[in-house]
């Protein structure tokens, strides 16, 4: 495996801890990409869930991830996505969303399709993004 051509610094956290914020405030303060994981599963929780698909099917989970894409790019030093063309932040919050979230997270396919590295989100950053250091916040590592 490669070394990243830039600086990650990842957050790790429980629950409403304040990771968000922190890492929103030091990407700030440092001039890096802030990237908010633990947003881009729930927002692939929530398209699957919009569209009744059953979760713990992992494998129909990687295809239906694979066959709409994530998206992201830029917006004010934060990376914004998408699930299949649609912005899913709205929803992420809501309470259903918490119900699907750790089985798409425990899935490695659109882990690996959503985010950073391992199983984190992993979304094809844009060329801007890719050279730039960043800020992740998301669930704890299992």
């Amino acid at each position: 495996m490669s070394e990243p051509l830039h600086t990650v610094v990842a957050v790790d956290g429980t629950a409403a801890s304040g990771k968000s914020t922190f890492s929103r405030r030091l990407a700030e303060r440092l001039g890096y990409v802030y990237i908010n994981t633990g947003a881009m599963y729930r927002g692939v929780t929530w398209y699957l869930q919009s569209r009744n698909l059953p979760l713990t099917d992992f494998e129909l989970v990687a295809h239906e991830v694979k066959r709409v894409g994530v998206e992201t790019r830029l917006e004010k030093g934060e990376l914004a996505f998408f699930v299949g063309g649609l912005d899913p932040l709205p929803h992420v919050r809501e309470a259903r969303i918490n119900e699907g979230v750790s089985l798409v997270s425990s899935s490695s396919t659109p882990a690996r399709r959503c985010g950073s590295s391992g199983a984190r989100p992993r979304a094809k950053p844009t060329p801007s993004c890719a050279a730039t250091p960043s800020i992740r916040s998301g669930p704890p590592r299992r």
